[in-house]
């Protein structure tokens, strides 16, 4: 859409053969901005979506936040996260069924990963 908006075509097929403007740094760049060929009107997919990206990480981040603060409470007992205590077998922080602490784990992938399967799963 931001690429039909820039070029001033509302239709994606009449996109093709329509010519528009790049901006680049040196010869050779990589073209991370297209414009329209008239209009002072510009496009920066680049950091369009690297800010796409930030919001996506942020709102995952936010919601396995929001995942870990419902199960905190079932995390050591064995029966409820079966998947989570077999992931965390392998991890060098881990300490058993009874004493390990999941606080200190909340930004390794594979506490998140057991907690997206014990929510897909449980």
């Amino acid at each position: 859409m931001r690429i039909m908006d820039v070029v001033g075509e509302s239709e994606l097929l009449k996109l093709k053969g329509k010519y528009i403007r790049i901006a680049h740094k040196d010869l050779g760049s990589t073209v991370e901005i297209i414009g329209n060929i008239i209009k002072d009107k510009w496009f920066d997919y680049k950091t369009f979506f690297e800010k796409e990206t930030d919001m996506l990480r942020e709102k995952t981040e936010r919601q396995l936040e929001e995942v870990y603060q419902s199960r905190k409470q079932y995390l050591n007992k064995k029966d409820c996260c079966e998947e989570l205590h077999e992931m965390c077998r392998n991890c060098e922080n881990y300490c058993g069924w009874k004493n390990h602490d999941y606080e200190g784990c909340r930004d390794l992938a594979c506490l998140k990963i057991g907690l997206v399967l014990n929510t897909l799963t449980g």
